[in-house]
This record gives C-alpha cells, structure tokens and sequence, in this order.
C-alpha cells in the first residue's frame, strides 16, 4: 500500500520561496450559500493563485449564484457534495483538483504547501488539519479530537479527512473515477481511501484550514461526532453503508453572523500575510 504521511513540519524548501508550476482548479459546491461564500471568494482574491475557480451550485433559492458570477466564477449544475464536485472536475483544466466546502477559509501558505506536496510526483493528494471560525473551547476540542483521530490512521497507514479541503492530483482523481455518487454522506473518507490505493495521500499539519463549525452548533457536538466517526469507519471498510443518514438542510443565518468578526480578523491576518 502506498504511504499516507502526516506531517508536523514543512517539507524541505527554500526559505520564503513560492512553490510554482502546476495549475490549479478550485471546485466550490454550493446550495444557498450566500452570507458564506463571499468571505471564501474574499481569499481566493486575496492569493491570486489559481486558474479557474467553479461554483457547482445544487439550484440554490438564494442569492449564491448571483455573488459567484459577479466574483467571475465559473458556473455550472451541482447537487450532494460528491455529484456537485465531479460535475465541478468534468470542466476544470488544473493539474491539481482544489475541492473546498463554501464555508472554508485559507491563507497562501496553505497553498504553496499544497503545491510543495504535489512537486512529488508520488503524492496524489493533500489535505490538512482543520479548525473551528469560533472561539467556543468545545468546538475546538471537537476539532482537536477528529484532527488526532485522522493524524491517528495515518501513523497507521490509513487515509481518511474531511472533504472541507481536498486537493487532488488531476491524474488520480481520474484513475479513480471520482468521487462515488451513491454514498449518501462519507464520499470523502471513501475518496481519500482509494486515492491512498494508488499513491500517497499527505495530512499536513504546519497550516490549517478554518471551516465554519455550523453543523456542530446545528446538531449536539457529541451526537455529530459519533456519526462522523461510524462514517468514516465505514468508509475505512469500503461500505458505502450510511446506517445513520445525513440530512442536508440550510443553515440559519445567525450562525454567520456569529462567525463574522472572527472570520474578518483571520482574512485580515491572512491578507497582511500575504503582502
């Protein structure tokens, strides 16, 4: 089995120097996205970095469509998470496939790490820890914990993550036939197992990547969390078994407005990094 690695470090690289080279396609999906996606497509304007950035937008009722095509994006139909990231790969050009949830934000340096990684021709794909836009210790413990639990399976030779940030290898993401449609919630602890079939798969640990803890703050942290664990331990047997179905509903809009001062202040860290 090819190696899955985490990593606590940087790889070896020359001082402040900017991985170049391959290009990139950042995939969003999307269903009433409106008060999240505007601070994503805020950084991605702030690196500059990526070739094509696609909105695979599942019919949304409200405004997403309409913040996406004013930023540029690139359009296009979408639907559960892995149909609306394969539609989203089907017109993407990148070398690398960057597959991230709306309510996702990252700094350059998550970038040039994940161009570093894929300078190995070995490594199919990258993803990283991630952590909470809150200041709530439970939710930050919540997040620790899956980070441990991940980092855990990958000492073991393991793959698994969380489909909030995947980049991923054109060439692989291929080989495998993308994401599979008919897992109803765990489509990315499924690709990450049979990504790390043909090559390596990095769980990188020097950066993160901060995601909206909404779903948490919608259902009881411990009852989510045992469901994602049942998932992702399924998905470690190759079942495309749910037990416990995902429901997919839209998000009050507090839980942004809560979000909102401290999503501002990491975009601005973020931006005064990259100047």
């Amino acid at each position: 089995m090819p190696p899955v690695t985490a990593l606590g470090r940087h790889p070896s690289r020359n001082s402040g120097a900017t991985p170049a080279g391959m290009s990139i396609s950042v995939v969003i999906p999307t269903w009433n996205e409106e008060l999240w996606i505007p601070r994503l497509l805020k950084c991605l304007e702030q690196q500059r970095s990526f070739d094509q950035i696609i909105v695979a937008d599942n019919n949304s009722s409200d405004a997403t469509r309409r913040i996406a095509e004013e930023s540029g994006c690139i359009i296009t139909s979408g639907g559960h998470p892995g149909r609306a990231r394969n539609l989203g790969a089907r017109i993407a050009v990148g070398e690398i496939l960057l597959f991230v949830d709306a309510d996702s934000i990252f700094g350059r340096d998550v970038t040039n790490l994940v161009r570093t990684h894929m300078n190995d021709p070995e490594t199919v794909a990258v993803h990283f820890q991630l952590r909470p836009i809150s200041s709530s210790s439970i939710f930050r413990l919540c997040y620790f914990l899956a980070s441990f639990y991940i980092r855990t399976l990958a000492y073991a030779g393991i793959s698994q993550g969380v489909g909030s940030f995947m980049a991923i290898r054109r060439s692989a993401f291929l080989a495998v036939n993308g994401f599979d449609e008919n897992i109803d919630v765990g489509e990315d602890a499924d690709m990450f197992r049979r990504l790390s079939s043909i090559g390596k798969v990095v769980f990188e640990r020097a950066s993160a990547v901060y995601v909206s803890p909404r779903r948490l703050s919608l259902e009881h942290p411990v009852r989510f969390g045992l469901k994602c664990v049942l998932w992702s331990l399924l998905r470690v047997f190759a079942s495309s078994w749910s037990i416990v179905r995902y429901r997919w509903e839209r998000y009050p809009s507090g839980f942004a407005h809560e979000e909102a001062i401290m999503a501002d202040h990491l975009l601005r860290r973020m931006g005064q990094h990259e100047n």
